[in-house]
């Protein structure tokens, strides 16, 4: 399902322990709320087993979702190792604030197709302690060296300085200029 109504019906079923939809009408006995949600677990257990082992201490949500930045170029196969950044492994989900968008199906390996563009922390109080990250780079040109430069640094949930005073970045503009 697509859409946000099964998230909305979480929690009314969850209420209603008595609502008709918590019996499978497949089977010849009447289950429950509990039967319902016990065998959930078990089943997901079970597919998690299959898919990463049997320790679940070793069980990694990174190793289940992926990003690839696809450039329209990309598309076309022989092209896609120039212009496509990734697929590598990603944090985060839907419901977190590390935003990645995924459908979920049977293959067990999720695609992202949407998430944020940039992580930004600022210290109002120190503004050049500012750090942030895209998932890419700074250029959307795939001969700089910015082209694909912060895609490591984002999917490792690392940051970059910022720099935001007129000072640093003047000074900064003057590396550049002269370097």
């Amino acid at each position: 399902m697509q859409t946000h109504l099964v998230q909305r019906s979480h929690t009314f079923l969850y209420n209603h322990q008595d609502s008709q939809w918590w019996d499978n009408v497949s089977t010849p006995q009447k289950e429950t709320r509990k039967d319902i949600i016990y065998q959930a677990f078990c089943i997901s257990i079970d597919e998690l087993q299959k898919q990463f082992g049997s320790n679940p201490k070793v069980w990694n949500w990174r190793k289940a979702t992926t990003l690839e930045l696809r450039h329209p170029l990309g598309e076309v196969a022989l092209l896609k190792p120039i212009f496509n950044i990734g697929a590598k492994p990603v944090y985060g989900g839907n419901e977190t604030i590390l935003q990645s968008g995924f459908k979920l199906d049977s293959t067990g390996i999720y695609k992202v197709f949407y998430g944020s563009q940039m992580r930004i922390i600022v210290d109002f109080a120190n503004s050049d302690s500012t750090l942030n990250i895209t998932p890419s780079g700074n250029s959307g040109h795939v001969m700089s060296k910015h082209y694909g430069d912060q895609a490591d640094l984002y999917n490792q949930m690392q940051f970059r300085p910022q720099w935001m005073s007129r000072d640093r970045v003047s000074h900064f503009k003057a590396l550049v200029i002269t370097g």
